[in-house]
């Protein structure tokens, strides 16, 4: 079910007005400046306003969707983070207190207290003005505020080259980066955007690892999206979604629940792990090499399944993805199937047609006879 985050929506929508009226003249950019106690918009605060419901809630959104993006910063190579000046100046333009305060490092803050009097405010700045800087105590001082900033972001500033004293260049959050290698204008990005990746960065997306799941080699995602658009049936599509996420009942699974005694299969007495249930176990082998009989015979070569990798690849035609998901719902029955002849193969389809046929639009009977045909005279199922 695709049920809304509100947690989510709710920061969305509360961050996008705080940015909004980040660039307005209006009264409530104004209430926004007096409470964040800056008059551009930051990439973090230290210091989060109890005062003003939608500042508080955006403030706390813009720390959260920040340390999730420096925390990915530390996976990037050389390669990637060079070559992009956003993320350098977003990295360079880290006021060393506010940084230091958010990570309850008190003693660091105070000296970046002090070289905040000497014109060093972020990041960049320290870096650099380590380079030449003569003054052994001052030196001293940006050494031990750096020693608390993690290595990866130093890294990342010091590919910085533009003026870091340019105080209306840096010090300001302008783009916003959504998800890895996609950062925007924050002027422009959606509510919608802004709750995507608030659900990314709290973890509220599961991610879809098919191939680990099903412990098959790779599996394309295309075959959801093919496989949605051949079968209209509900049931078929939730074989099909139980298949992809490894969610069938297998022995061993119902051993693990005290459901049956024994995780051994009921055909061959090997351990029914899916894979066995699917492809392994010899009664199944023979189901599907009747099913690539049919295959080759009516023409679609393509369609056959030859490795337990195909028992998941979307068909070409839509009513031979109907008949693959139809071997598939029987090889998942309690009651496992076993000694399956062509008879048998040609009974399932027949019925798989039958069932077709009830539920297709009256309209639509002729198109659904003209695809169903070639394959009934091949097979002679009504013959």
């Amino acid at each position: 079910m695709k049920i809304t985050d509100v947690e989510s929506l709710d920061r969305a929508l509360k961050l996008k007005q705080f940015i909004r009226a980040s660039k307005t003249s209006h009264h409530i950019c104004m209430i926004q400046k007096v409470l964040s106690k800056e008059d551009k918009l930051q990439q973090e605060y230290a210091k989060i306003t109890n005062e003003e419901h939608v500042t508080t809630k955006a403030q706390e959104t813009i720390n959260i969707i920040t340390d999730a993006n420096r925390k990915g910063y530390e996976t990037l190579s050389t390669e990637e983070y060079e070559i992009d000046k956003n993320l350098i100046e977003e990295v360079a333009s880290i006021n060393l207190q506010t940084y230091l305060k958010r990570k309850n490092k008190p003693f660091q803050t105070c000296i970046a207290g002090n070289l905040h009097n000497e014109g060093i405010v972020n990041l960049g700045q320290a870096i650099q003005q380590l380079e030449y800087e003569q003054d052994n105590n001052l030196v001293k001082q940006i050494k031990l505020t750096l020693n608390a900033i993690p290595k990866y972001l130093i890294e990342i500033a010091k590919c910085a080259q533009n003026d870091l004293n340019d105080e209306g260049q840096y010090n300001e959050m302008k783009f916003l980066q959504l998800e890895k290698n996609v950062r925007k204008d924050v002027q422009t990005i959606t509510t919608k955007e802004l709750q995507q990746t608030l659900k990314i960065v709290t973890k509220k997306i599961e991610s879809l690892n098919i191939a680990e799941r099903t412990n098959i080699e790779q599996f394309d995602k295309d075959n959801i999206i093919q496989t949605r658009n051949n079968c209209k049936n509900a049931k078929l599509r939730n074989i099909y979604f139980r298949l992809i996420h490894n969610d069938f009942f297998t022995r061993e699974r119902m051993k693990k629940y005290k459901m049956v005694e024994s995780e051994t299969c009921v055909r061959c007495s090997e351990n029914e792990t899916s894979k066995h249930l699917l492809w392994e176990c010899g009664q199944v082998q023979v189901i599907w090499n009747i099913f690539n009989t049919f295959m080759t015979t009516t023409g679609n070569i393509r369609d056959k399944v030859n490795s337990y990798d195909d028992i998941f690849k979307a068909c070409t035609k839509a009513n031979i993805n109907v008949i693959k998901l139809q071997v598939i719902k029987q090889l998942i029955q309690i009651e496992r199937p076993k000694n399956w002849t062509e008879e048998d193969m040609k009974n399932l389809i027949r019925e798989t047609y039958e069932l077709e046929k009830f539920n297709c639009n009256r309209p639509s009977l002729e198109i659904h006879k003209s695809k169903w045909q070639p394959i009934l005279n091949t097979l002679k199922i009504y013959n």
